[in-house]
């Protein structure tokens, strides 16, 4: 059927009347999801996407509301996309929290044209307010990619004022939340607050990535940084703001990138034509999770991570004290560009003996990091970055456009994939860019630098990825990868217990409103993590994950209490309870490290158990212990559980 003009402007006339029509829905729920509902393929199967967030108990959905996908060309305003989320979204019962975010072209960066970008705010808030309570104010301001230019928490203020003000001026009820961070940039917020900035929201908001919840430890550190973050916002008569995430989440990538089994696959051709069987040192501890989410708890997903002619085997941070290549052929720490400093001599007498260190995710060694002085025994970042000391001792030379004086290297730079490489593709004609290179400047005579894979574009060819092998007064070998977001083992079902765990311990912590990022996974690209954030598949058929929300939303009801008093960590597991509308009590119980049988006596009114699957559990109340796991266990009714 073909629509006039005049006929296409009465549908969208009468759609918006029916938006104002519709009655706003609750916002008493903390179950928010990320999506992208305003554009491409998750616009366009918006309907089915907010039927199932709606059978799951999600009650909120965070998306942009963006500048230039309202105005553009300059002067040209649309909102028919925006006005059917805010129809469709209110049908199901699900509030929108929309972010005020980006530059268009003739105002870039936007805090530097605040007139150009109120008129923004003023026509996007004015026409929603009566549907839409909740405004975020960008998203991840502390990073330059967003923010358009260099980050700093006083220029973000200036944005910030500026939208408080204006979106007050046009309803004083409406809440302006904080944008969302990148982690937890104390200096950024700190910056940001010293500057006035406390005045000007309602709510904070954070976007806490880290490893997945897989030790006590991990809890306990996700704990000590929203205090810290607390108390930050208490030095400036903030902390009565309460805070939001409205981001974190895990991925799951299906197994392997190509590029990763190729490297490993030609590693190995290159270095030990024999072919026999390299046993593989995989670097996983719960004491040990910078960056990285190399975090599974699975023996056979890490195995499936290395291609045939690599065992792998899990060692802890204490099995790098001495470790030797007459154990282990091949080192692989968790990728990343920080790296276990205190660690980094044993590091550099097991590659001169011979052994084989492998590098993955960015520069290598760029991050140091430190035992912590509040969780002993934590291995964690501190700030700032190496002074390149401990590369020189492995001798691993890089290039980067931000550390080429003479602006010969491009900030990014097409995947090239030499020939020898490509019969161990199964495909080579997906896209990738390289923005790390390789340079073999520190090497001695009889080293040398074997390229992997390049980055090249135009007359510029440098590796990305390579054999740094020595045969000096060091016998062994370093293989970098330095393309970034590769090397990632969260399983499925590694992401559903992780999301248990964070939606609960938010929760516990104080936290007053969670949105997973995210809900459907595009799964464009299986190189790229950010394509498989989603909990459920881009045919939209359902993670674990998604089970494991659905499974918590119906114990966690509208109307619960939590508690945040009674102790949480006990000894080795993890204890948290909330009291239902109706006064049912629910207690959720895991063990982050592991098996674990705790003695227990399961007080009066025990209705049932369940797994964090929703899974009925054969648990009686005259049972004497509990066989824990990493993922959650629900117990329905009693009043009290003693341990």
């Amino acid at each position: 059927m073909r629509f006039s003009l005049s006929s296409c402007f009465l549908f969208f006339c009468l759609l918006s009347v029916h938006v104002i029509a519709q009655e706003t829905p609750p916002d008493n729920s903390p179950f928010g999801i990320c999506a992208h509902l305003q554009r491409g393929e998750e616009h366009n199967q918006m309907p089915k996407n907010l039927e199932l967030m709606q059978k799951a108990g999600i009650r909120w959905v965070r998306a942009d509301f963006s500048w230039n996908g309202v105005e553009n060309p300059q002067g040209n305003w649309r909102f028919d996309h925006l006005d059917r989320v805010v129809a469709e979204t209110n049908k199901h019962g699900i509030q929108v929290l929309p972010i005020l975010n980006y530059d268009v072209p003739w105002a870039t960066p936007a805090y530097k044209h605040i007139d150009k970008w109120l008129i923004y705010v003023e026509k996007i808030v004015s026409r929603y307010k009566d549907q839409i309570k909740y405004w975020e104010v960008w998203n991840e301001p502390n990073l330059k990619g967003f923010w358009r230019d260099e980050p700093s928490g006083e220029n973000y203020k200036i944005l910030l004022e500026a939208t408080y003000k204006k979106i007050k001026s046009i309803d004083p009820k409406l809440i302006v939340l904080y944008g969302g961070t990148a982690g937890i940039p104390f200096e950024f917020i700190e910056d940001s607050l010293k500057a006035g900035a406390a005045d000007y929201f309602d709510e904070f908001n954070i976007h806490p990535y880290r490893s997945g919840m897989t030790s006590n430890r991990s809890s306990e550190r996700y704990y000590k940084d929203l205090e810290k973050l607390r108390q930050l916002l208490a030095k400036y008569k903030a902390d009565h703001k309460p805070i939001w995430i409205t981001e974190f989440g895990w991925a799951t990538p299906p197994g392997n990138s190509q590029t990763s089994t190729a490297i490993f696959k030609r590693t190995k051709q290159i270095l030990d034509p024999t072919g026999k069987d390299w046993t593989i040192a995989v670097l996983i501890d719960g004491n040990y999770q910078v960056d990285s989410i190399f975090q599974t708890k699975s023996k056979e997903a890490v195995q499936r991570y290395f291609p045939a002619g690599y065992k792998a085997e899990i060692i802890s941070l204490d099995d790098l004290k001495g470790i030797s290549p007459a154990k282990y052929d091949a080192l692989f720490l968790p990728p990343s560009e920080c790296y276990p400093t205190p660690f980094i001599d044993d590091m550099v007498n097991y590659v001169t003996k011979g052994g084989k260190l492998f590098l993955f995710g960015g520069v290598p060694l760029y991050y140091k990091t430190a035992f912590s002085k509040e969780l002993p025994g934590v291995l964690e970042r501190v700030s700032g970055q190496n002074t390149d000391a401990d590369r020189k001792r492995l001798r691993i030379g890089w290039i980067a456009w931000w550390t080429d004086p003479a602006k010969k290297t491009p900030e990014n730079a097409p995947l090239f994939i030499p020939d020898d490489m490509k019969p161990l593709f199964d495909n080579t004609n997906f896209k990738g860019q390289a923005t790390r290179f390789l340079t073999g400047k520190l090497l001695k005579d009889g080293d040398k630098l074997i390229p992997l894979l390049d980055g090249q574009k135009y007359d510029f060819k440098e590796p990305c990825a390579g054999i740094f092998q020595f045969d000096s007064d060091m016998k062994g070998a370093v293989i970098v990868n330095t393309l970034m977001g590769e090397s990632v083992i969260t399983t499925e079902e590694d992401q559903g217990i992780f999301l248990a765990q964070a939606y609960l311990l938010s929760l516990r912590f104080g936290i007053k409103r969670y949105f997973w990022y995210e809900f459907q996974a595009p799964e464009r690209d299986n190189l790229d993590k950010e394509h498989h954030f989603g909990i459920v598949h881009q045919q939209l058929e359902p993670k674990p994950a998604y089970h494991v929300l659905a499974a918590l939303t119906k114990l966690f009801t509208d109307g619960s209490v939590m508690d945040t008093e009674t102790e949480w960590n006990r000894d080795g597991f993890i204890t948290i309870r909330w009291k239902q509308k109706d006064g049912t009590n629910v207690w959720a119980v895991w063990s982050p490290d592991g098996s674990k049988k705790v003695p227990v006596k399961i007080g009066a009114g025990f209705k049932s158990a369940q797994n964090y699957l929703g899974e009925t559990l054969p648990i009686k109340q005259s049972d004497t212990t509990l066989p824990l796991e990493s993922g959650v266990m629900y117990l329905i009714g009693p009043q009290t559980l003693e341990f």
